[in-house]
């Protein structure tokens, strides 16, 4: 993985900028050369556990060493009634995703229920016992699940936190902004309008008054060091969100 030739800050203002691995219908491999040189990281979508989804068996040479850094989507219909096998899933798909030097991971935990809890820690039990450090996971709020309940297990396992913009609208999950023991984890930002039927992923100028207040106050509370991810699945809309994001940003100078 090269990460020397973009500096912090190359496309918004002292943040680095991140999309997922899927802008336009086409492989990773064709996503991931249009994105070099247009933003600082790719999140690489595994969306699917069973088959695995959303990469090539083997990446053309040049692609890791594209000018980006990288982190994973893990897949969302992990067998959480089965924790060491969900644990062995995603330790095959760090391997198999290695030559890519993914910094971080994006995990949608088990949803509430009596279980939650045991069943995240037995996962990331066997994750450790595979060689992985549960470090370098990020929680991510999800319709589900929006990690309230799971904060001593993030504590206990020094988990990071994903905050999903688009959930938090489309979910009721307000109360987020103001748990700043999560916010002070949050390693990684999504960025989307949610849309009139639930999480659309939409442009930015999608928003109504609502939620630009709710993505200003999220780039003011999360750490100036977390990656700021436009969730959003069509270049176009990228481009779209791009300048509405820098306005906000330099507006509210150190977020």
């Amino acid at each position: 993985m090269n990460t020397g030739q973009l500096p912090q800050g190359s496309f918004l203002p002292g943040r680095i900028l991140a999309v997922p691995s899927w802008v336009f219908p086409g492989t990773l491999a064709e996503n991931c050369r249009f994105l070099a040189g247009r933003v600082d990281e790719v999140g690489l979508l595994f969306l699917q556990a069973f088959p695995p989804a959303g990469a090539e068996e083997d990446p053309p040479a040049d692609v890791p060493r594209l000018p980006l850094r990288y982190h994973l989507h893990l897949p969302l219909d992990l067998p959480w009634e089965d924790p060491a096998g969900a644990a062995r899933v995603c330790r095959l798909l760090r391997e198999k995703t290695s030559v890519f030097g993914p910094l971080r991971a994006v995990l949608h935990p088990p949803p509430h229920g009596p279980d939650e809890e045991r069943s995240l820690a037995s996962f990331l039990d066997g994750l450790a016992a595979g060689g992985e450090d549960p470090r370098l996971l990020l929680l991510e709020n999800t319709p589900d699940n929006d990690l309230g309940s799971l904060v001593a297990l993030v504590r206990e396992y020094g988990l990071r936190v994903c905050m999903d913009m688009g959930h938090i609208l489309a979910w009721g999950q307000e109360d987020l902004v103001r748990r700043d023991d999560l916010l002070e984890r949050t390693d990684l930002l999504h960025l989307s309008a949610p849309g009139a039927a639930g999480d659309g992923h939409l442009p930015l100028t999608a928003l109504d008054a609502r939620g630009v207040a709710l993505a200003r106050r999220l780039l003011r509370a999360a750490p100036r060091e977390a990656v700021i991810m436009l969730e959003l699945f069509q270049w176009s809309g990228v481009e779209e969100s791009l300048p509405l994001l820098r306005q906000w940003l330099e507006s509210s100078g150190s977020p």
